[in-house]
């Protein structure tokens, strides 16, 4: 623009994005419904002082498109109502040639997931793919019943989560399940189960089978683990009790590490298999050998307590039986010693020194 023309110049200001920023934001908010049949458009020009503290609209050449004018008309509270016409939904379904509708036998097979901290999320969209595919109609991809059906599938915080998202940022499955799974399989489980793997154990009294299974649970916990075929075996070798250990690699020839991954992987699920065939699980010991169960020490400490109740009376009677030797009435007074109810009855035990058994019958 020269000086000659006879527009109006526009003052120099110092921070034209800030200013653009809340020009477009005016503009998205004054949104009101005209009285008139034809509604008044005009654009509006925002112009911005050096301090930023006012806001100057008028209307000039440079138009904002699709801007309308605020209805005087309207109260506070009308402007502040929310807009019906407001899409709200996280989800943006793609376009379908075919009509269809979720059957209600679809939605009540649907697996169900909470996000609770014990809940499989690898286990959720199995389950929840297996019911998609059985359930598909005709002429609808499965990306597009999935899209419909998952949120159906999620209760309670999971179901709260989905609202939270932004309105329409979802738009493919595969957009969605990634969400999921970020969400409620972070990389923190992924370690965690990592470890768990490295350090799985067979326990006493546990059959090959059994935790060659548990072994395989595990790993299937986190399909994206990353560790090798190779790793597993010496994991899986290395948890193995001695003995089934010893008898694995007399089976392999003399170890298990030496055969290459296939020829391990099949060695071990064929004794495996016998195992769960014709091994039986053997009850777990309880008390082993130098080790004292409960009843045990109840008995020794019962056996305690009557030996020292024997040695107390011992020392009573002891002393009776000496007061009574005495004389206190004088040489002429004769003394009789009575006998015992030990003498009476019999010997006493020379363990706990009661006389109601002998020394080699003492509890």
């Amino acid at each position: 623009m020269t000086r000659s023309s006879s527009s109006k110049l526009f003052e120099f200001d110092p921070e034209i994005e800030r200013t653009f920023h809340q020009r477009r934001t005016r503009a998205s908010t004054l949104v009101g419904n005209s009285s008139s049949v034809n509604p008044i458009v005009e654009a509006f020009d925002s112009k911005v002082n050096m301090n930023g503290d006012k806001i100057v609209v008028n209307a000039g050449d440079n138009a904002i498109p699709n801007a309308h004018i605020v209805n005087p008309a309207m109260t506070v509270n009308e402007l502040g109502s929310p807009d019906l016409h407001f899409q709200n939904w996280c989800i943006n379904y793609p376009d379908v040639n075919v009509n269809f509708e979720l059957k209600s036998g679809l939605i009540q097979l649907l697996p169900k997931f909470n996000g609770l901290s014990g809940e499989e999320a690898y286990n959720h969209l199995k389950m929840f793919h297996m019911v998609c595919t059985a359930m598909k109609p005709v002429n609808v991809t499965d990306d597009q019943i999935k899209m419909c059906a998952f949120p159906f599938s999620l209760e309670g915080s999971a179901k709260s989560w989905l609202l939270r998202l932004s309105p329409g940022f979802i738009t493919s499955w595969n957009q969605l399940k990634k969400l999921f799974l970020e969400r409620y399989f972070p990389a923190s489980r992924t370690s965690s189960i990592r470890k768990d793997i490295s350090r799985c154990q067979q326990i006493v009294g546990e059959t090959l089978y059994e935790y060659l299974e548990r072994f395989k649970t595990l790993c299937a916990s986190c399909p994206h683990h990353q560790i090798a075929n190779t790793l597993l075996i010496e994991y899986f070798h290395e948890g193995l009790l001695p003995l089934e250990r010893d008898l694995l690699d007399s089976a392999a020839g003399g170890g298990l590490l030496d055969l290459t991954v296939n020829d391990a992987w099949e060695l071990i699920e064929k004794k495996a298999k016998n195992s769960q065939q014709f091994g039986s699980r053997q009850p777990v010991k309880v008390n082993e050998v130098g080790l004292l169960s409960s009843n045990s020490e109840s008995r020794l400490e019962s056996k305690i307590d009557r030996l020292t109740s024997a040695m107390e009376k011992m020392a009573m009677s002891h002393m009776q039986n000496s007061s009574n030797m005495v004389n206190p009435m004088g040489p002429s007074t004769s003394f009789t010693p009575q006998p015992t109810s030990s003498a009476l009855i019999g010997p006493l035990c020379s363990i706990c020194s009661l006389a109601t058994h002998a020394t080699d019958s003492c509890p």
